[in-house]
């Protein structure tokens, strides 16, 4: 299974979080920012990006403020 990294020592906000996830799993393209997309996008396969299953790893939250 795929381990999908994250630090969030700079994190700022929430959003920052989401950015980061969606980067991390290579998401948004083509399916935008939507919230709906996004999620469908974590469960079912053929809908671009890392495929799942995929462990999501987040570093250094205790720095995010």
């Amino acid at each position: 299974m795929r381990i999908i990294e994250l630090d969030g020592a700079n994190w700022e906000t929430p959003l920052d979080f989401l950015q980061a996830l969606y980067e991390g799993i290579e998401q948004g393209r083509p399916h935008g920012f939507g919230v709906d997309a996004f999620v469908d996008s974590m469960i079912w396969r053929g809908m671009g990006g890392i495929e799942p299953p995929y462990i999501v790893r987040v570093a250094n939250v205790r720095e995010a403020l």
